[in-house]
């Protein structure tokens, strides 16, 4: 069984984040001027391996030792959530995050729109809300390395996202207050999962992490690490499953598994894809299907390998957005710690219980 052992928020240091889920620039970019728009949040494979990388800096252990696509992450992370440095772990997010006191507002994405899906807590109150992202942007041209001179026709723009200024929108949208005076604590959040009998103790996990300054993003842009008790994600697991039926959003990209006894998952028809992540979760699908998002399949890149010093494979993938309604969930809390798919236990295939779902606009059309 696993255990919440700690909450992990990334507090941004400066503005301009660049987090690009297709690369450096997408593959649709042609021609003399080449675009990127950052994400309004990283990859899981990001921020835990910001996590595992700071943990062999700080232990003097090799960077370099397995050869699995995620194995030294996976190494990192148990070193620092388990005591012996071996059981199972798992992160659940990242989301954006924002807690005053004993109100906090939590933020995924939808898609790769920029526009996030936000559930909060105000005064005891669960609410949700729809938000667009604030982004700032940028445009170059390119330099010859060796004589540092413009290299004409080579122009860029790039777009990058601000995390505080999205959950300053989000804060008010929702019914919380943005103002300067009030106590906050606002970043990227992830929660720390481990086995019981491994966990670490958190005053282990505060020395190993707390204040430490890590690089996030494509580029390199600092971000100030502070720990929380708060377990936002898990008390909605907690509040939510005595209801009747809870919708679970798709709040980070969900990596499909393919059954080798029968075709690939990415081939079978969208509900009984949504029946079978349901199923092996151990809940009860819903007789009817929950209102929102459509269900959005897709090829997403795994990140960047340093030990390899090349990037990762392509997966085929869920994009977040999507719910999924299930029935009678008297195991929420478990179902959401342990996620689905591939690489869940990173934080891929997070499965976040919400109140409700806002339904989408309708367009309507004039006579």
């Amino acid at each position: 069984m696993l255990v919440h052992v700690a909450s992990i928020v990334f507090e941004p240091i400066t503005t301009g984040y660049s987090f690009r889920w297709g690369g450096e620039f997408s593959p649709q970019s042609r021609g003399p001027q080449a675009y990127a728009r950052s994400s309004p949040l990283p990859l899981p494979s990001a921020i835990a391996g910001a996590l595992a990388g700071l943990v062999f800096a700080e232990t003097s252990e090799p960077l370099c030792k397995e050869q699995g696509i995620y194995d030294d992450t996976m190494r990192g992370l148990r070193r620092l959530f388990c005591n012996k440095g071996t059981g199972r772990v798992a992160l659940r997010g990242p989301y954006l995050y924002m807690e005053q006191g004993r109100n906090w507002i939590l933020c995924a994405p939808i898609a790769r729109s920029q526009y996030l899906f936000c559930v909060a807590e105000t005064d005891y109150e669960l609410k949700v809300c729809k938000v667009s992202t604030r982004d700032a942007q940028f445009v170059g041209i390119a330099l010859n390395d060796l004589t540092k001179t413009v290299l004409e026709g080579y122009i860029y723009t790039s777009i990058y996202t601000d995390p505080v200024s999205i959950l300053n929108n989000a804060a008010t949208s929702c019914g919380l207050s943005n103002s300067s005076n009030s106590s906050t604590l606002s970043g990227i959040l992830v929660e720390a999962y481990a086995e019981k009998d491994c966990a670490t103790n958190q005053e282990k996990i505060r020395n190993m992490l707390s204040d430490k300054i890590v690089q996030l993003g494509g580029e390199a842009r600092p971000a100030r690490i502070r720990i929380t008790n708060g377990a936002p994600g898990l008390k909605l697991a907690k509040t939510l499953e005595k209801q009747e039926e809870v919708p679970l959003y798709i709040a980070s990209p969900l990596l499909l598994k393919e059954d080798k006894k029968d075709k690939p998952a990415l081939t079978q028809q969208a509900d009984k894809i949504i029946e079978s992540i349901i199923t092996s979760l151990g809940l009860t699908p819903a007789k009817r299907q929950a209102k929102g998002e459509k269900l959005r399949l897709t090829a997403i890149g795994l990140g960047y390998n340093l030990c390899r010093n090349k990037r990762r494979p392509y997966h085929a993938a869920i994009l977040p957005g999507a719910t999924l309604l299930v029935t009678h969930p008297k195991n929420l809390r478990e179902a959401y710690i342990k996620g689905f798919g591939a690489y869940s236990e990173l934080g891929w295939g997070t499965l976040l219980p919400i109140p409700y779902v806002l339904e989408p606009k309708r367009k309507h059309c004039r006579s």
